[in-house]
C-alpha cells in the first residue's frame, strides 16, 4: 500500500504545470479585481483566461503520450513494489480518483450555474473556493495530510468570508484560493524531491 501511495504521489507530478498556470491566473483575476480603475471593463482578465487555457493546452499537447520526468526516473522502481500488493493499487487509485472526479462535477455545475445566471459572482466565488477542499481534503485523506491541513485552511477562510465578509469573498479568498493551487504544486514538486533523495540514499 505504502508502495503504491508513492507511486500515486510521483504521478501528480505532471500535473504542477496546470496548478501553475491557473493559480497565477486567479490571483491575477482577484488582484485586477481590487484594483478595478485598471481593468474596468475586465479586458485584462479575459486575457489572462485566454492565457491560461492557451498555456494548458499546451502542455496537455506536449504531454500527450508521455509521462512526465519525475513519473519516467520512477516508474521502474516502483512498478515492482506496486505488483506485490495488486489489490492495494485499485483501493488507492479509487481513493484519490473518487474526489477529484466529485470535485470535477462541482466545479462543472458552479460554471454552469454562472453562466446561466442562476448566482451571484460572490456565490460562485464561494463554490470554486468550495470545490478545492473537496479536493484537497479527498486526495489528501488517501495521499498525504499536506492537503488536508490545505484544504482546512481553505474551509476556515471559505467559512469565515462567506459568513461575515461577504463582499470581500472575491478579491481575498479568490486570491487565497488560487495561492492555495500554487502552494499545491508545491507539494506535489516536495513529494516527487522526496522520493528522488530517499531512492539516491537507498
Amino acid at each position: 500500500m505504502k508502495a503504491t501511495v508513492t507511486f500515486n504521489r510521483i504521478g501528480l507530478y505532471s500535473y504542477t504545470p496546470y496548478l501553475y498556470i491557473w493559480g497565477a491566473q486567479w490571483m491575477g483575476s482577484s488582484f485586477l479585481q481590487y484594483l478595478w480603475p485598471l481593468d474596468p471593463h475586465g479586458t485584462i482578465r479575459n486575457v489572462l483566461l485566454g492565457a491560461a487555457v492557451v498555456l494548458s493546452a499546451l502542455f496537455l499537447w506536449r504531454g500527450a503520450g508521455k509521462d512526465s520526468p519525475a513519473v519516467s526516473a520512477e516508474a521502474s522502481v516502483e512498478i515492482s513494489a506496486e505488483t506485490t500488493a495488486p489489490a492495494s493499487a485499485p483501493a488507492s487509485a479509487i481513493g484519490w480518483l473518487l474526489p477529484a472526479a466529485i470535485a470535477a462535477v462541482l466545479l462543472a455545475a458552479a460554471l454552469l450555474f454562472i453562466r446561466l445566471e442562476l448566482v451571484s459572482p460572490l456565490v460562485a466565488e464561494l463554490l470554486r473556493a468550495v470545490v478545492l477542499v473537496v479536493l484537497y481534503i479527498g486526495i489528501g485523506a488517501s495521499l498525504g495530510r499536506e492537503l488536508v491541513y490545505l484544504g482546512v485552511w481553505l474551509l476556515v477562510l471559505t467559512a469565515v468570508l462567506g459568513v461575515w465578509y461577504l463582499g470581500y469573498v472575491p478579491i481575498v479568498l479568490g486570491f487565497s484560493a488560487g495561492a492555495s493551487l500554487l502552494a499545491c504544486a508545491l507539494i506535489f514538486r516536495f513529494w516527487s524531491k522526496a522520493r528522488q533523495g530517499q531512492q539516491a540514499s537507498d
